[in-house]
């Protein structure tokens, strides 16, 4: 069964070569005009601009109109982005009280604060946000985190 599969998939590639190498040899020709002459000769047509070689001027609003689907005739008006949120400063945040800090991978320090409300002991690294919290910044003193959009100063010891 195996070997009439491949014989019949023998039988048709070389029956696709046979026609290949008989379009190669015998290549078709085009066909050519009747040699009876016509009642009158046809009037040539009107050669676009386009194909004359001049070019057409157009505003950009015209050329962006080939290009973008409109759904409305309203005429096209500049996108504004969208404003800037504003950036919220950090605030003092005594309810965090910083406990300590500990080398996870060489240069990437994670530090442990404690937070009074909650009882909860926060985790905040370099690598990125953990349980919604983030380091923004690092000095002696303080440490910056942010959790959502709020941004909290804590006080080293």
């Amino acid at each position: 069964m195996k070997s009439a599969i491949l014989r019949g998939a023998q039988v048709v590639l070389a029956a696709g070569a046979v026609c290949l190498l008989a379009f190669v040899i015998f290549p078709w020709k085009a066909p050519t005009a009747s040699k009876a002459p016509t009642a009158a000769p046809a009037a040539p047509e009107a050669i676009p601009a386009i194909l004359q070689g001049k070019p057409e001027q157009a505003t950009p609003q015209a050329i962006l109109a080939l290009f973008v689907k409109r759904a409305s005739a309203a005429p096209l008006t500049v996108a504004r982005s969208a404003p800037e949120p504003e950036i919220k400063k950090p605030v003092d945040a005594p309810w965090l009280t910083f406990l300590g800090s500990y080398s996870g991978a060489p240069g990437k320090s994670s530090f442990l604060l404690k937070d009074a409300r909650s009882g909860r002991v926060i985790q905040v690294s370099q690598t990125g946000v953990s349980n919604g919290w983030s380091l923004v910044e690092i000095s002696d003193k303080r440490l910056v985190v942010r959790k959502a959009d709020d941004i909290y100063i804590v006080k080293k010891r």
